[in-house]
């Protein structure tokens, strides 16, 4: 079935999977908000009619949505992602300062209201806040992303550190630092392997993306204990 023609080319659409309920996320270009066009929407897929519904945005803020990851708890649908503070005419040209109002959002699928519920900012840290990750381990519900310090569009240097939060007890816990500020991540995921929680990074080591051959993958655990495994071209 055909969810939307003409999509928009940063779309990046994925599928959410709990019990009965299965979604699929998008990022949309809706030309409503001037400047502020990106928002995140979902859809719900009807099983027994074959048709996917009418999509509804995450949230309704006036905010850019940016980067995301879904995840179920095997109960819920959680959805964590990035928004940039409203862009104006007046401060469109102001990139470090933008960047600086990235940050890190969580919120949770209610099938009762049909409709994602308890938007928590898990950063408001005037960093720039990237590659949002949500996944289910043994530690329960945890969130992680990249936190650059100078707010730079690439990350293209030493100062990006890797930040966690669980949600424990009906809330998120404050963000800590998992790593001390090191180099360009290029890419990032978030899971469990032999009973402990690992993030797996493919890191830039000179913090130059015109260059590969010097990228290592690095594995983190949730105490920042790393493993580097080089890359063999």
């Amino acid at each position: 079935a055909t969810l939307q023609t003409s999509a928009y080319t940063a779309v990046e659409p994925r599928l959410g999977v709990c019990g009965d309920t299965v979604m699929m996320v998008f990022a949309d270009d809706d030309g409503t908000e001037g400047l502020n066009y990106q928002h995140l929407y979902y859809s719900l897929y009807d099983t027994d009619m074959g048709v996917w519904s009418q999509p509804k945005r995450v949230d309704d803020n006036d905010r850019c949505d940016l980067e995301y990851e879904l995840c179920s708890d095997g109960s819920r649908i959680w959805i964590a992602y990035t928004q940039l503070a409203p862009v104006t005419a007046e401060n469109q040209d102001q990139h470090e300062q933008l960047l600086s109002t990235v940050e890190v959002t969580a919120a949770v699928y209610d099938p009762d209201e049909d409709c994602f519920t308890d938007h928590a900012d898990l950063t408001l840290d005037q960093r720039f806040d990237t590659l949002p990750q949500l996944a289910v381990t043994d530690q329960g519900l945890c969130a992680a992303w990249v936190s650059n310090a100078t707010n730079d569009a690439f990350s293209q240097n030493a100062n990006n550190s890797l930040y966690t939060a669980l949600f424990t007890d009906g809330s998120w816990s404050a963000p800590t630092a998992l790593t001390q500020p090191g180099a360009t991540v290029v890419s990032m995921d978030l899971g469990q392997l032999e009973g402990k929680t690992w993030l797996a990074t493919v890191r830039d080591v000179d913090c130059d993306l015109a260059t590969m051959e010097d990228r290592v993958v690095v594995l983190t655990d949730w105490n920042g204990a790393t493993v580097t495994i080089p890359t063999e071209k």
